[in-house]
């Protein structure tokens, strides 16, 4: 810790980035990543990961990792989490900025493993929470697209993932946020409605805004609109999901061809699925709000909110163009099952 010529001590803030999903953070850490150095003449450093980085290391994932592993390590083994944050610990320390952020999207997650594990570093820094809050509805659409995309649902159907997943995550947002502000007071969370179709909302401003650093994006123009984590198509996503039922899983470049190949696009949920679903969430998001959001706002998303796809009637996987499939499947050089 610096001092000052009074011989004060300048605590450095550390912002943790800690999402959600589908909520543009893989633009955010890959911006920030290849900006390095213009972050750093602004005063803010972005360390690079220590474990498993590579030489850009854009997400802090190994911090996730580790507190998952010691989440499940036998009694007796070394953990690995501690000495880990004590190696970021001293990279910010080392770093000549009085602002560092770290992010990991994964630490917003269900369990309260995460921010009892990083509450010390208040010992240390003054901790800023930063997370991106999405609408229920389009949140689910865009997370099940995601999960098919990365091969990890086996198959299940757009209905299948909302009866067995969305209902605790879209109701369980106001207690995770809990879990931060139990470890470093409520002032230090701030929630980010994000909300990309709506007029003029640009994620930079709106994480740097959050973060009381407000000028910091325009660093960032000339690299970031490159980076983006880009979303399956509802077609698309229909396919693969047809190849898991058949036991395929697709290799990196055929997941690289197959998102380049022109498919059906729209929304799942028709409109009454839709409201519904957003009035499940209504307690939770207002909760937050209440809680968190520092604009003033107390309604998370106003009328007009981020616009909403139009659609009388719930999609289907049936609904598929079959010609489509047919040709996904030769550009693939896969054949239909028999």
């Amino acid at each position: 810790m610096a001092r000052d010529p009074g011989g004060q001590v300048n605590r450095k803030t550390l912002i943790l980035h800690i999402g959600s999903h589908k909520t543009g953070s893989t633009a955010l850490q890959s911006a920030f990543a290849a900006n390095r150095r213009k972050l750093l003449k602004a005063g803010v450093f972005y360390p690079r990961r220590i474990v498993g980085g590579g030489w850009r290391g854009g997400v802090h994932r190994d911090l996730y990792d580790a507190a998952i592993a010691d989440a499940r390590r036998p009694a007796g083994q070394a953990p690995t989490f501690e000495p880990l944050l004590d190696r970021y610990i001293a990279r910010i320390e080392a770093a000549n900025a009085p602002v560092a952020i770290l992010s990991c999207e994964a630490w917003s997650g269900a369990q309260n493993l995460y921010a009892p594990r990083f509450s010390r570093l208040t010992d240390r820094f003054d901790v800023r929470i930063v997370y991106f809050f999405r609408r229920a509805d389009l949140l689910a659409e865009s997370m099940y697209k995601q999960l098919t995309k990365n091969q990890a649902l086996g198959g299940a159907t757009f209905d299948d993932y909302i009866a067995q997943h969305m209902p605790g995550w879209i109701t369980g947002r106001s207690r995770m946020l809990g879990w931060w502000a139990e470890a470093f007071g409520s002032a230090a969370v701030t929630v980010a409605p994000y909300e990309p179709a709506a007029a003029g909302f640009d994620l930079f401003e709106a994480f740097f805004a959050a973060t009381d650093l407000a000028g910091v994006e325009q660093r960032l123009r000339r690299d970031h609109a490159r980076n983006r984590n880009p979303s399956l198509t509802r077609g698309q996503a229909e396919v693969l999901r047809r190849l898991h039922v058949e036991g395929r899983k697709l290799s990196r470049w055929r997941l690289q061809l197959l998102q380049r190949l022109d498919a059906d696009d729209g929304p799942y949920l028709g409109d009454a699925s839709r409201a519904r679903l957003r009035a499940a969430a209504a307690k939770d998001t207002a909760a937050v709000a209440a809680a968190y959001v520092r604009d003033g706002r107390r309604d998370m998303f106003p009328t007009p909110p981020e616009k909403s796809p139009r659609q009388d009637a719930d999609w289907r996987p049936d609904m598929l163009d079959p010609t489509i499939e047919a040709r996904i499947r030769q550009r693939l050089f896969l054949r239909s099952p028999d």
